[in-house]
């Protein structure tokens, strides 16, 4: 059984919010509920999720189906990235394996995975990838020579199937994550506490707002940190 321990922290818009309950959610894969479960990422009600470091798998839990994805080639899923969204050109569920500067990138409709070139980047940091506008993203460290280097977003159009860097609002190396407030990207800078931005135009470096800071009470590369409705939710998987 999965189970999925949610913590909050109201941003000012949402002061007077009730907490968030605890919520179990039986997950039928018939695995050893020792098992670690990875939550890759979720689209539209469907959930990717990897099991014991090997095993992929899609499910949607309303309607209670999961499907097995084949072997993607990376021998644990710890050795890569991995990402999960929706194509809306093709109507297509589609998950991302970057790992070792190699990408392959699997198609619920072909039900296989495919090698994608033109990836020209260190493998990404090992945290969740972001989905906003049709694009996954994920951070990985530019270099700039003599041993400097820059963090930047990467992002991979699910449609295309091409790479694009978006900048940072602050290109420092505070500790980072990336996600989702609505329909709009936004990234966590970590210093003495938790700064949120939020990018109110998708690709324009000049729209990155700070709008709330969060002080330290969870350590945010430990947990998925998701913002929606203008609140803080930390989940912890168990």
């Amino acid at each position: 059984m999965l189970h999925f321990e949610l913590k909050w922290s109201a941003l000012q818009s949402a002061l007077n919010a009730p907490p968030l309950e605890e919520t179990d959610i039986n997950c039928p894969m018939n695995y050893n509920p020792k098992s670690i479960t990875t939550i890759v990422g979720s689209c539209n009600g469907s959930v990717c999720i990897g099991i014991d470091n090997k095993d992929v798998f899609l499910w949607n839990p309303y309607i209670r189906k999961f499907k097995k994805l084949p072997d993607s080639g990376f021998k644990y899923l710890s050795h890569a990235l991995f990402g999960f969204g929706y194509d809306n050109f093709k109507d297509d569920y589609k998950v991302i394996g970057i790992g070792n500067m190699e990408v392959k990138l699997y198609g619920r409709k072909t039900a296989s995975w495919k090698i994608i070139e033109g990836y020209k980047y260190n493998d990404p940091l090992p945290q969740q990838c972001a989905f906003v506008n049709g694009k996954l993203h994920f951070i990985v460290h530019i270099s700039l020579g003599n041993n400097r280097y820059v963090p930047k977003i990467v992002s991979f159009d699910l449609a295309n199937e091409t790479f694009r860097e978006v900048d940072f609002p602050n290109p420092d190396f505070s500790k980072r994550s990336l996600g989702v407030l609505g329909d709009a990207f936004h990234n966590l800078i970590e210093h003495d506490g938790v700064d949120v931005w939020i990018m109110k135009e998708y690709g324009v470096r000049q729209s990155w707002t700070k709008v709330g800071f969060v002080p330290f009470f969870i350590n945010t590369y430990d947990s998925f940190i998701a913002l929606r409705c203008s609140r803080l939710r930390m989940v912890k998987f168990c």
